[in-house]
């Protein structure tokens, strides 16, 4: 019994003292549109976007990003329902700070929510992939993030399985995927200790 308590408590020191280490940042973002896109559509030339997020134990890194999207762009992304929503995207990864350069990168899940709807798609989730980088000047900070939104485990798999084949022609076009399917965003953050 006394040899399971030392692991205990160490664990239970280490459970009270994650708020010490612990940091919550919330933030506003603009993904910009296109030239092409904005004027086509002459609603938007941005997507404003919201942002929560966690750090802990110094470099992990939780977060909840959503998307305001139009209409036009809910129709283009389930060629079915007509009307706004929000890409929603939950992640986990690690966060590094050096001086006032942060950088962070994630995986993790993603969801579309459309207007007096609910959530959309074949099993509701997909998969996404973010790095970012940005300047923290104590209590804010300056952040750009590209994300690859996924409609599926599977398909986010195949193209990061892609990066590592033999096939020149596939690792080629899984990384002209991954470039052409960046969604850049330039954000605004506050920290909270």
């Amino acid at each position: 019994m006394k040899k399971i308590l030392l692991p205990l408590a160490a664990l239970l020191l280490l459970a009270l003292a994650t708020p010490a280490f612990a940091e919550w940042d919330l933030g506003v973002s603009w993904l910009p549109l296109g030239k092409d896109v904005a004027v086509a559509k002459s609603e938007y030339n941005f997507i404003p976007g919201f942002h929560v997020g966690y750090g802990f134990w110094y470099i992990g890194y939780a977060t909840w990003d959503a998307y305001a999207m139009p209409n036009w762009m809910i129709w283009n992304i389930t060629n079915y329902y007509f009307a706004p929503g929000f890409l929603n995207l939950w992640d986990v990864g690690l966060r590094l700070q050096l001086g006032p350069v942060v950088g962070f990168g994630e995986i993790g899940i993603n969801n579309v929510y459309v207007y007096q709807t609910g959530l959309v798609g074949a099993d509701g989730i997909g998969a996404n992939i973010r790095l970012g980088a940005g300047l923290k000047f104590d209590w804010w900070g300056i952040t750009m993030t590209g994300t690859n939104v996924y409609g599926s485990f599977n398909e986010a798999a195949s193209n990061i399985g892609g990066l590592f084949s033999g096939d020149a022609n596939v690792r080629t076009a899984s990384v002209n995927r991954i470039t052409n399917g960046l969604l850049w965003d330039v954000g605004v953050t506050f920290y909270f200790r």
